[in-house]
């Protein structure tokens, strides 16, 4: 008896061809981990919630910076106070030394 090693052959390919697709088959099957695929545009309800999110984080920034211009405002309003008690202070420094060489001394 004679081996026909051709058919053998053939046989085993085919077997291994098979297996390949089946395992290709079921692998192809399996769901995914769930992650778009990268160059599919997002949805539109991802849109909606992205712009939601956007817009409560500005409305939160635009609060921040009216609070911070109000506190500036506050703090530039003290500031031009203090310096005006410096000018009127610096007129009377000013005026007692004038009074000071003009009739040689204050009395005590």
């Amino acid at each position: 008896m004679q081996i026909d090693w051709a058919a053998i052959g053939q046989g085993l390919g085919f077997i291994g061809l098979a297996g390949g697709a089946a395992l290709a088959m079921i692998k192809g099957h399996r769901k995914s981990d769930g992650t778009p695929p990268p160059d599919r545009p997002p949805a539109p309800n991802e849109v909606k919630e992205t712009l939601t999110e956007l817009r409560r984080m500005l409305e939160g920034l635009i609060q921040k910076t009216e609070r911070h211009r109000e506190l500036t405002d506050d703090d530039l309003s003290d500031i031009k106070k203090q310096l005006d008690r410096i000018e009127a202070a610096q007129r009377l420094q000013d005026a007692v030394a004038g009074i000071r060489r003009e009739f040689g001394g204050l009395p005590k």
